[in-house]
């Protein structure tokens, strides 16, 4: 085990233990027992009920169907924490499905370019072939093609270089992995967060939610969705009108 191994052990342990904290909490605020501890869920008003010095019923009803989550939201900094993700995953999904869509229709050029440089090439028994720039020959698969070979194919003049077949080759090839990676990213990274956020018996903690969106953000850069501290309301002078600095998508 390596020291990333330890670490992300330790890290994981260290957010369940907090987890479990927050439920012992709860559970000790909806029960009105005092533990010592400063009570961080439940509105005053809640509290009242559970001790006995509010005693509508309509509001202990309203109390006793809270999830775990509304309770959660109690919490002034906990509910602004919460916010902030949701807003992050909700524009980080409209950018990603349109950044998808740009990669889409890049795919497809890239896929008709290459198939018109395969229909311009040289055949040799059913393969593709080119010539590179020192003059020999190549089937489509990278083989070197003998000379005795090459000396029964048939050249037009007009055919494209191995050069030119390798860049249309690479291009192709660079549209479908971002595609891929785009693709990859809404489902695995954009998809789980949602689910966890909306989980409303097991709510992330304080922490995982500042985890949670630091790692949106983290891969939307890397994919070039969102401009690099797009988040960062420092760097905007606390404007609270500024919006998410996102790449230039127009399709």
């Amino acid at each position: 085990m390596n020291y990333s191994d330890e670490f992300n052990i330790i890290t994981k342990a260290q957010n369940e233990r907090l987890r479990q904290q927050d439920i012992d909490d709860l559970n000790n605020e909806l029960r009105g027992t005092n533990v010592g501890r400063m009570a961080r869920f439940l509105s005053p008003e809640a509290r009242d009920v559970v001790s006995g010095e509010n005693k509508g019923k309509k509001e202990f009803s309203n109390l006793l169907h809270l999830t775990m989550l509304d309770t959660m939201l109690m919490d002034d900094e906990y509910r602004q924490l919460y916010d902030d993700a949701m807003d992050r995953l909700r524009v980080l999904e409209e950018a990603t499905q349109r950044a998808l869509d740009k990669a889409q229709i890049e795919l497809e050029k890239s896929q008709e370019q290459l198939r018109e440089t395969l229909e311009r090439a040289a055949m040799l028994n059913g393969v593709h072939v080119f010539k590179d720039a020192q003059g020999r020959v190549w089937t489509e698969h990278d083989q070197r093609v003998e000379d005795s070979d090459a000396d029964r194919i048939e050249w037009k003049g007009n055919e494209p270089s191995r050069e030119e077949y390798h860049a249309d080759r690479a291009k192709n090839h660079a549209s479908q992995q971002s595609a891929d990676d785009i693709r990859k990213y809404q489902t695995d990274t954009l998809g789980d967060a949602r689910e966890r956020l909306t989980d409303e018996d097991n709510p992330l903690t304080k922490d995982e939610l500042g985890d949670l969106a630091e790692s949106m953000n983290h891969r939307a850069e890397a994919l070039g969705i969102v401009q690099p501290d797009a988040f960062d309301h420092e760097a905007s002078n606390n404007d609270v009108d500024s919006q998410p600095k996102l790449i230039d998508l127009k399709l």
